[in-house]
Protein backbone atom coordinates (compact mmCIF):
# COMPACT_ATOMS: atom_id res chain seq x y z
CA UNK A 1 0.00 0.00 0.00
CA UNK A 2 3.60 2.39 0.77
CA UNK A 3 4.54 1.27 -2.41
CA UNK A 4 1.42 2.38 -4.48
CA UNK A 5 0.94 5.87 -2.38
CA UNK A 6 4.83 6.64 -3.46
CA UNK A 7 4.20 5.82 -6.48
CA UNK A 8 0.84 7.69 -7.52
CA UNK A 9 3.22 10.86 -5.99
CA UNK A 10 5.96 10.63 -8.41
CA UNK A 11 3.58 10.45 -11.11
CA UNK A 12 1.91 13.39 -10.16
CA UNK A 13 4.67 15.37 -9.53
CA UNK A 14 5.61 14.39 -12.94
CA UNK A 15 2.27 15.51 -14.85
CA UNK A 16 2.17 19.03 -12.69
CA UNK A 17 6.05 19.73 -13.75
CA UNK A 18 5.04 18.75 -17.73
CA UNK A 19 2.02 21.34 -17.37
CA UNK A 20 4.74 23.81 -16.29
CA UNK A 21 6.98 26.24 -18.04
CA UNK A 22 9.98 28.53 -16.55
CA UNK A 23 9.40 32.58 -17.13
CA UNK A 24 12.23 34.44 -17.93
CA UNK A 25 12.99 37.09 -15.44
CA UNK A 26 10.85 40.05 -16.41
CA UNK A 27 13.15 42.63 -14.49
CA UNK A 28 16.50 42.06 -12.23
CA UNK A 29 14.28 42.04 -8.98
CA UNK A 30 11.27 39.82 -10.27
CA UNK A 31 11.94 36.07 -9.09
CA UNK A 32 11.93 32.98 -11.86
CA UNK A 33 8.90 31.09 -11.15
CA UNK A 34 6.83 28.93 -13.14
CA UNK A 35 3.19 29.36 -14.56
CA UNK A 36 0.77 26.73 -16.80
CA UNK A 37 0.82 27.72 -20.25
CA UNK A 38 -2.42 27.84 -22.09
CA UNK A 39 -1.66 27.62 -25.76
CA UNK A 40 -4.59 29.49 -27.29
CA UNK A 41 -5.06 29.55 -31.47
CA UNK A 42 -7.42 32.01 -31.98
CA UNK A 43 -7.48 36.10 -30.88
CA UNK A 44 -9.49 36.85 -28.32
CA UNK A 45 -12.21 38.96 -28.21
CA UNK A 46 -14.81 41.50 -26.34
CA UNK A 47 -17.76 38.57 -26.45
CA UNK A 48 -15.07 35.81 -25.23
CA UNK A 49 -13.07 36.58 -21.91
CA UNK A 50 -13.71 33.09 -20.53
CA UNK A 51 -10.54 32.44 -22.99
CA UNK A 52 -8.61 34.32 -20.72
CA UNK A 53 -8.74 31.94 -17.90
CA UNK A 54 -6.05 29.98 -17.75
CA UNK A 55 -3.10 32.63 -18.85
CA UNK A 56 -0.41 34.11 -16.47
CA UNK A 57 -0.10 37.71 -16.65
CA UNK A 58 2.20 40.22 -15.16
CA UNK A 59 1.90 43.49 -13.38
CA UNK A 60 4.51 45.20 -14.96
CA UNK A 61 6.43 47.56 -12.29
CA UNK A 62 6.35 51.47 -12.62
CA UNK A 63 8.97 54.38 -11.46
CA UNK A 64 8.11 56.42 -8.74
CA UNK A 65 10.38 59.15 -10.65
CA UNK A 66 9.88 59.27 -13.90
CA UNK A 67 9.57 62.15 -17.24
CA UNK A 68 6.58 63.79 -16.87
CA UNK A 69 6.17 63.75 -20.31
CA UNK A 70 5.63 60.08 -19.81
CA UNK A 71 3.22 59.57 -17.18
CA UNK A 72 2.12 56.15 -15.91
CA UNK A 73 -1.94 56.49 -17.56
CA UNK A 74 -2.70 53.03 -17.08
CA UNK A 75 -4.89 52.14 -13.67
CA UNK A 76 -3.17 49.11 -11.94
CA UNK A 77 -3.15 48.17 -8.28
CA UNK A 78 -0.08 48.99 -7.14
CA UNK A 79 0.03 45.43 -5.13
CA UNK A 80 -0.36 44.03 -8.60
CA UNK A 81 3.14 45.53 -9.64
CA UNK A 82 6.23 42.73 -10.39
CA UNK A 83 3.82 39.78 -9.74
CA UNK A 84 2.82 37.22 -11.78
CA UNK A 85 -1.25 36.14 -11.47
CA UNK A 86 -3.45 33.26 -12.97
CA UNK A 87 -6.59 34.24 -14.83
CA UNK A 88 -9.15 32.24 -12.75
CA UNK A 89 -12.27 33.58 -14.09
CA UNK A 90 -13.18 36.80 -16.34
CA UNK A 91 -17.23 38.18 -16.61
CA UNK A 92 -18.36 41.49 -17.55
CA UNK A 93 -20.30 43.03 -14.72
CA UNK A 94 -22.41 46.65 -13.93
CA UNK A 95 -20.48 48.38 -11.03
CA UNK A 96 -22.58 51.13 -9.58
CA UNK A 97 -21.90 54.61 -10.56
CA UNK A 98 -19.59 53.08 -13.63
CA UNK A 99 -20.93 53.61 -17.40
CA UNK A 100 -21.69 50.82 -18.78
CA UNK A 101 -20.37 47.37 -17.97
CA UNK A 102 -16.74 46.30 -16.54
CA UNK A 103 -14.69 43.85 -17.10
CA UNK A 104 -13.69 41.94 -13.90
CA UNK A 105 -10.46 39.50 -14.19
CA UNK A 106 -10.40 37.30 -11.03
CA UNK A 107 -6.74 36.65 -10.60
CA UNK A 108 -4.46 34.15 -8.07
CA UNK A 109 -1.07 35.32 -7.54
CA UNK A 110 1.29 32.56 -8.39
CA UNK A 111 3.45 32.96 -5.29
CA UNK A 112 1.41 33.33 -2.48
CA UNK A 113 -2.22 32.32 -3.79
CA UNK A 114 -3.90 35.04 -3.11
CA UNK A 115 -7.06 36.07 -5.19
CA UNK A 116 -7.27 39.54 -6.57
CA UNK A 117 -9.93 41.45 -8.64
CA UNK A 118 -8.86 43.64 -11.72
CA UNK A 119 -11.60 45.60 -13.19
CA UNK A 120 -11.62 47.40 -16.32
CA UNK A 121 -14.38 49.91 -17.57
CA UNK A 122 -16.58 49.47 -20.49
CA UNK A 123 -16.11 45.49 -20.51
CA UNK A 124 -18.54 44.74 -23.10
CA UNK A 125 -17.12 47.09 -25.40
CA UNK A 126 -13.39 46.96 -24.55
CA UNK A 127 -11.02 45.08 -26.86
CA UNK A 128 -8.80 42.25 -25.50
CA UNK A 129 -5.77 43.81 -27.36
CA UNK A 130 -5.99 47.36 -24.91
CA UNK A 131 -6.05 45.36 -21.91
CA UNK A 132 -2.84 46.98 -20.84
CA UNK A 133 -0.53 47.59 -18.65
CA UNK A 134 -1.54 43.77 -17.95
CA UNK A 135 0.96 41.57 -20.04
CA UNK A 136 -0.40 37.86 -21.43
CA UNK A 137 2.87 35.80 -20.61
CA UNK A 138 1.54 33.29 -22.82
CA UNK A 139 1.72 35.77 -25.68
CA UNK A 140 4.94 36.88 -24.76
CA UNK A 141 6.45 33.00 -25.32
CA UNK A 142 4.43 32.39 -28.58
CA UNK A 143 6.03 35.63 -29.98
CA UNK A 144 9.52 34.47 -28.92
CA UNK A 145 9.17 31.03 -30.77
CA UNK A 146 7.73 32.97 -34.02
CA UNK A 147 10.27 35.52 -33.86
CA UNK A 148 13.61 34.92 -31.96
CA UNK A 149 16.24 33.69 -34.24
CA UNK A 150 14.45 35.40 -37.48
CA UNK A 151 15.98 37.64 -39.58
CA UNK A 152 14.84 41.49 -39.84
CA UNK A 153 15.16 44.73 -42.38
CA UNK A 154 15.23 48.12 -40.91
CA UNK A 155 13.27 50.32 -43.48
CA UNK A 156 12.35 53.23 -41.25
CA UNK A 157 15.42 55.81 -39.65
CA UNK A 158 14.23 56.65 -35.63
CA UNK A 159 16.06 58.64 -33.08
CA UNK A 160 14.85 56.67 -30.19
CA UNK A 161 16.96 53.63 -30.76
CA UNK A 162 19.70 53.36 -28.38
CA UNK A 163 22.53 50.67 -27.58
CA UNK A 164 21.72 48.69 -24.60
CA UNK A 165 24.98 48.75 -23.33
CA UNK A 166 26.10 52.16 -23.40
CA UNK A 167 22.85 54.05 -23.51
CA UNK A 168 23.94 56.41 -26.43
CA UNK A 169 21.46 56.73 -28.97
CA UNK A 170 22.88 55.12 -32.35
CA UNK A 171 22.75 55.71 -35.77
CA UNK A 172 22.04 53.02 -38.45
CA UNK A 173 21.29 52.53 -42.16
CA UNK A 174 17.61 51.80 -43.94
CA UNK A 175 18.49 48.17 -45.44
CA UNK A 176 20.63 47.29 -42.02
CA UNK A 177 20.16 43.82 -41.16
CA UNK A 178 19.37 42.92 -37.54
CA UNK A 179 18.04 39.39 -35.77
CA UNK A 180 15.77 38.99 -32.84
CA UNK A 181 17.71 37.41 -29.80
CA UNK A 182 15.21 37.93 -27.06
CA UNK A 183 12.03 39.77 -25.27
CA UNK A 184 12.45 41.30 -22.14
CA UNK A 185 10.05 42.86 -20.03
CA UNK A 186 12.14 45.99 -18.25
CA UNK A 187 11.89 49.55 -18.71
CA UNK A 188 13.00 51.61 -21.50
CA UNK A 189 15.35 54.72 -21.09
CA UNK A 190 13.25 58.16 -20.34
CA UNK A 191 9.44 55.52 -19.57
CA UNK A 192 8.06 55.64 -16.57
CA UNK A 193 6.84 51.50 -16.68
CA UNK A 194 7.95 47.84 -17.05
CA UNK A 195 7.20 46.97 -21.17
CA UNK A 196 7.98 43.60 -23.38
CA UNK A 197 10.66 45.15 -25.94
CA UNK A 198 11.95 43.25 -28.55
CA UNK A 199 16.05 42.68 -28.25
CA UNK A 200 17.82 43.37 -31.84
CA UNK A 201 21.25 42.73 -32.37
CA UNK A 202 23.22 43.76 -35.95
CA UNK A 203 26.55 42.32 -37.35
CA UNK A 204 29.09 43.93 -35.33
CA UNK A 205 26.96 43.08 -31.98
CA UNK A 206 24.92 46.46 -31.63
CA UNK A 207 21.90 45.89 -29.60
CA UNK A 208 18.58 47.79 -29.72
CA UNK A 209 15.23 47.64 -27.83
CA UNK A 210 11.61 48.17 -29.80
CA UNK A 211 8.61 48.18 -28.27
CA UNK A 212 6.00 44.95 -28.56
CA UNK A 213 3.21 47.01 -29.13
CA UNK A 214 2.44 46.67 -32.67
CA UNK A 215 0.41 50.05 -32.64
CA UNK A 216 -2.54 47.91 -30.13
CA UNK A 217 -1.80 46.20 -26.76
CA UNK A 218 0.34 42.86 -26.51
CA UNK A 219 -2.44 41.34 -24.12
CA UNK A 220 -4.23 39.55 -26.43
CA UNK A 221 -2.82 35.85 -26.70
CA UNK A 222 -3.04 34.89 -29.91
CA UNK A 223 -1.08 33.47 -32.58
CA UNK A 224 -1.30 35.67 -34.70
CA UNK A 225 1.83 37.78 -35.86
CA UNK A 226 1.91 41.07 -36.99
CA UNK A 227 4.65 43.35 -38.70
CA UNK A 228 7.33 44.10 -35.80
CA UNK A 229 7.25 47.57 -34.20
CA UNK A 230 5.17 49.23 -37.07
CA UNK A 231 7.22 48.39 -39.61
CA UNK A 232 10.78 49.93 -38.16
CA UNK A 233 11.94 46.71 -38.29
CA UNK A 234 10.32 43.57 -40.96
CA UNK A 235 10.73 39.85 -41.49
CA UNK A 236 13.54 39.74 -43.76
CA UNK A 237 11.88 36.70 -45.22
CA UNK A 238 8.36 37.88 -45.73
CA UNK A 239 9.83 41.31 -46.96
CA UNK A 240 12.26 39.53 -49.80
CA UNK A 241 9.21 37.32 -50.41
CA UNK A 242 7.20 40.60 -51.36
CA UNK A 243 10.06 42.26 -53.29
CA UNK A 244 10.35 39.34 -55.21
CA UNK A 245 6.30 39.25 -55.85
CA UNK A 246 6.23 43.18 -56.51
CA UNK A 247 9.51 42.15 -59.11
CA UNK A 248 7.19 40.00 -60.54
CA UNK A 249 4.48 42.12 -60.82
CA UNK A 250 6.43 44.70 -62.61
CA UNK A 251 7.83 42.44 -64.97
CA UNK A 252 4.75 40.62 -65.72
CA UNK A 253 2.93 44.30 -66.44
CA UNK A 254 5.99 45.17 -68.84
CA UNK A 255 5.76 42.10 -70.64
CA UNK A 256 1.42 42.83 -71.02
CA UNK A 257 2.62 46.07 -71.84
CA UNK A 258 4.59 45.07 -74.75
CA UNK A 259 1.84 42.69 -76.16
CA UNK A 260 -0.77 45.05 -76.09
CA UNK A 261 1.87 47.13 -78.06
CA UNK A 262 2.83 44.13 -80.76
CA UNK A 263 -1.15 43.54 -80.89
CA UNK A 264 -1.68 47.06 -81.88
CA UNK A 265 0.65 47.38 -84.22
CA UNK A 266 0.08 44.11 -85.80
CA UNK A 267 -3.68 45.34 -85.66
CA UNK A 268 -3.06 48.46 -87.67
CA UNK A 269 -0.79 46.79 -90.21
CA UNK A 270 -3.81 44.42 -90.62
CA UNK A 271 -6.06 47.70 -91.53
CA UNK A 272 -3.44 49.44 -93.83
CA UNK A 273 -3.50 46.30 -95.54
CA UNK A 274 -6.87 45.82 -95.68
CA UNK A 275 -7.90 49.11 -97.04
CA UNK A 276 -4.72 49.04 -99.65
CA UNK A 277 -5.93 45.78 -101.17
CA UNK A 278 -9.88 47.32 -100.85
CA UNK A 279 -8.91 50.79 -102.32
CA UNK A 280 -5.82 50.36 -104.34
CA UNK A 281 -2.15 51.30 -102.79
CA UNK A 282 -2.35 54.51 -103.55
CA UNK A 283 -5.65 55.69 -102.23
CA UNK A 284 -5.82 52.77 -99.88
CA UNK A 285 -2.11 53.82 -97.86
CA UNK A 286 -3.90 57.70 -97.89
CA UNK A 287 -7.44 56.42 -96.53
CA UNK A 288 -5.37 54.36 -93.81
CA UNK A 289 -3.37 57.75 -93.09
CA UNK A 290 -7.03 59.64 -92.61
CA UNK A 291 -5.91 61.86 -95.90
CA UNK A 292 -8.53 62.38 -98.34
CA UNK A 293 -7.74 63.39 -102.04
CA UNK A 294 -9.40 64.70 -105.31
CA UNK A 295 -10.81 61.36 -107.18
CA UNK A 296 -11.42 59.52 -104.08
CA UNK A 297 -15.00 57.81 -103.74
CA UNK A 298 -17.69 58.42 -100.93
CA UNK A 299 -16.49 55.01 -98.91
CA UNK A 300 -12.92 56.08 -98.95
CA UNK A 301 -14.09 59.77 -97.42
CA UNK A 302 -15.61 57.82 -94.96
CA UNK A 303 -13.24 55.68 -93.75
CA UNK A 304 -10.85 58.54 -93.88
CA UNK A 305 -12.97 60.84 -92.36
CA UNK A 306 -15.97 59.15 -90.99
CA UNK A 307 -19.48 60.26 -91.14
CA UNK A 308 -19.68 64.27 -92.24
CA UNK A 309 -21.54 66.23 -89.54
CA UNK A 310 -24.03 67.68 -92.02
CA UNK A 311 -24.57 67.10 -96.00
CA UNK A 312 -25.82 69.81 -98.15
CA UNK A 313 -27.82 68.73 -101.35
CA UNK A 314 -27.54 71.25 -104.06
CA UNK A 315 -29.24 70.47 -108.02
CA UNK A 316 -27.70 70.94 -111.08
CA UNK A 317 -28.24 71.06 -114.74
CA UNK A 318 -26.99 67.50 -114.72
CA UNK A 319 -27.64 66.20 -111.77
CA UNK A 320 -26.00 66.74 -108.01
CA UNK A 321 -23.66 67.73 -106.19
CA UNK A 322 -23.22 67.30 -102.27
CA UNK A 323 -21.35 69.04 -100.01
CA UNK A 324 -20.13 66.99 -96.87
CA UNK A 325 -19.10 69.04 -93.82
CA UNK A 326 -17.11 68.32 -91.31
CA UNK A 327 -15.62 70.31 -87.70
CA UNK A 328 -12.53 71.78 -88.08
CA UNK A 329 -14.06 74.08 -90.73
CA UNK A 330 -13.42 70.68 -93.16
CA UNK A 331 -15.97 70.10 -96.21
CA UNK A 332 -16.00 67.72 -99.15
CA UNK A 333 -17.71 68.70 -102.78
CA UNK A 334 -18.98 65.44 -104.35
CA UNK A 335 -19.60 65.55 -107.82
CA UNK A 336 -21.28 62.34 -108.32
CA UNK A 337 -19.44 59.41 -106.16
CA UNK A 338 -15.94 61.63 -106.73
CA UNK A 339 -14.36 64.53 -104.53
CA UNK A 340 -14.44 67.33 -106.85
CA UNK A 341 -13.05 70.28 -104.06
CA UNK A 342 -12.33 69.92 -100.28
CA UNK A 343 -10.92 72.44 -97.28
CA UNK A 344 -9.03 70.74 -94.56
Amino acid sequence: MKNKFLFFVLLLGLKTKAQTIPVRQAAASVETTTYLYDSLTTDVTAKDYKKLIGQVIYGPKKLSVCNPLYEYREHMLPEMEGKYFTVIDAATEVIPGVRGQSLNLKLKELKTGKITSYYLPDGENYSVKTLTPLICMGYIEKQKKVLVGKKFIALQKVDFLYDLHTGDYIKYNIGSRWICTDIKIFTMKDRCNEKPYFIFKDSIGTEVALNMNFGSSYIAPTSHTEDVANNIFVDEEKYMVKIMAKKQEEIQMQQEKALAEQQAIEAEQARVNYLIKKYGKNFGAKVANGDVAMGMTKNMCRDAWGEPVRIQETKVANGKTEKWFYSGNRFLFFTGNTVSSLQH
